[in-house]
C-alpha cells in the first residue's frame, strides 16, 4: 500500500479493528460491505497490518463472505496470498 499513489500518498493497510469496521451485516449475502462505498469488492479475505502477538511472521486477515459470520482470524504467514484493502 505505501506504493500507491493514487491521489496522493500516505496509504496503508488498515488494521485488523479498522478492517473489521467495514463489514456491513446488513447485507445478506457475500461481500458483506457497503457496495455502493466499496463497488466490485470479491467475497473473500482481506489482509490487516496487525501481527499476530508473538509471531511476526502471521498477520490477522478479515473474511468478507457471506452466509457465514464474519470474522477476524489470525494465523496466515504474511507470505500467504489475501486481498488488501488499502487506506489512508
Amino acid at each position: 500500500c505505501s506504493g500507491l499513489s493514487l491521489n496522493g500518498t500516505g496509504w496503508r493497510l488498515p488494521t485488523q479493528k479498522e478492517l473489521f469496521s467495514l463489514v456491513d451485516r446488513t447485507q445478506t449475502t457475500g461481500p458483506l460491505i457497503d457496495r455502493s462505498a466499496f463497488p466490485g469488492t470479491t467475497s473473500d479475505s482481506f489482509w490487516s497490518s496487525t501481527l499476530v502477538a508473538g509471531s511476526p511472521s502471521q498477520a490477522w486477515y478479515v473474511e468478507f463472505q457471506g452466509g457465514v459470520q464474519i470474522t477476524a482470524y489470525p494465523g496466515d504467514p504474511v507470505s500467504s496470498n489475501h486481498y488488501v484493502r488499502c487506506v489512508r
